[in-house]
């Protein structure tokens, strides 16, 4: 009986790769797609730039998986070349079916960047400490940003950036204690000057705390990450076609607790006690335990980025758990418990962080557990 199951299984497997393959005619078109997108690149760059450049590397494009996975897919046609010439390198995305020299390029992506950044100088009187600048075929991403077919001649930033065109084009400048609020009116027309269709400027405390936000690029409105900058940034701008916003953000301390709000509401902490270990168990907790002072939160803030000093608490045991929680009573009326979410990308390890979103919560308090399960 085993013996059966066995070629059984064996059978199945073997099916199953027969049916991953691909055929003789699949193999030559793929084979066709790489000969030809390589001619194509070499010639697109011959046309735009005038000389001829290296083919390393060509590589299929594949479409996007379903949800269904597909162990064989074949090639959209398309192609990225990757091309080298006076000790650059650089990427071609262009089609492999055909003979063409319609393609995309990244050849002049440091020029176009440094364009933008002297832009940006003229039009704020600002000086950057970084840019990063997602525009082009796949905006952003992090292997093929910058993939335009326009020529840049030194004069033509709009067209090369082309955001009606191109879908979008984002900027994330990053400033070292520079004076945002001297452009603080821009908000609502900065990204016009700028070629973009929305660009975040912020304003880091030092070039440390720059260091210390891992993700400092994400193209849109900052409303999903500008709660990293709570501890490392004095203020930071905000500018697209449909919404615009500059922001400073407050910071106090209190009993040695850093406390961060961004629209100005004041926060207030007060030394007090919260329910027994037993009322947060079934809520992220098997056998909670407090392992620091527990506080009442009182303010009007929309939200408050919370930084508790792990000096402050007893970390002897189970210190990987350790996490921020709070109690509060619902607009119904209702108390609960939980875990304040952790603030994301936080590199800030002389802390315990957590974000608290009001939404109304009355009697929040505050305190730091660990599960001693």
């Amino acid at each position: 009986m085993k013996k059966n199951q066995l070629f059984l299984c064996v059978g199945l497997l073997c099916l199953l790769l027969s049916a991953c393959g691909y055929s003789r005619e699949e193999k030559a078109l793929m084979k066709h797609y790489i000969q030809q997108g390589s001619k194509n690149a070499k010639e697109y760059i011959k046309e735009k730039y005038g000389f001829d450049a290296d083919v390393k590397k060509c590589e299929h494009i594949y479409p996007g998986s379903g949800p269904v996975p597909d162990f064989s897919p074949m090639p959209t046609g398309n192609v990225y070349v990757t091309m080298h010439y006076d000790g650059q390198t650089f990427t071609v995305e262009i089609s492999g079916e055909k003979q063409t020299t319609e393609g995309y390029d990244d050849y002049q992506y440091d020029e176009i960047v440094s364009a933008f950044t002297g832009n940006f100088q003229t039009v704020t009187g600002l000086t950057p400490t970084e840019v990063l600048l997602g525009f082009g075929l796949h905006p952003g991403d992090e292997k093929h940003n910058g993939l335009v077919s326009t020529y840049f001649d030194g004069n033509n930033l709009q067209d090369v950036l082309c955001p009606e065109k191109m879908g979008h084009a984002s900027a994330v400048v990053s400033l070292v204690n520079g004076n945002l609020s001297s452009i603080s009116y821009k908000g609502a027309s900065l990204y016009q000057d700028l070629h973009v269709t929305n660009v975040n400027v912020v304003n880091y405390l030092s070039s440390e705390d720059m260091a210390a936000v891992k993700y400092r690029y994400t193209s849109g409105k900052p409303g999903v990450w500008h709660n990293v900058l709570g501890l490392h940034a004095s203020d930071f701008l905000y500018s697209a076609q449909r919404d615009s916003q500059y922001t400073v953000i407050n910071r106090t301390e209190q009993d040695g607790i850093i406390l961060c709000t961004f629209d100005g509401a004041p926060v207030n902490l007060t030394p007090a006690s919260v329910d027994d270990p037993e009322a947060y168990n079934g809520n992220g907790f098997i056998e909670a335990k407090q392992i620091a002072q527990g506080y009442q939160l009182s303010t009007s803030s929309d939200m408050v980025l919370i930084y508790y000093p792990k000096a402050k608490m007893d970390l002897s045991s189970h210190a990987e758990q350790a996490t921020l929680t709070y109690q509060y009573y619902t607009a119904n009326g209702n108390l609960s418990h939980g875990r304040l979410p952790a603030i994301s990308n936080c590199t800030d390890e002389d802390y315990l962080t957590g974000v608290f979103y009001n939404n109304g919560r009355s009697d929040v308090r505050i305190a730091a557990f660990t599960d001693n399960h």
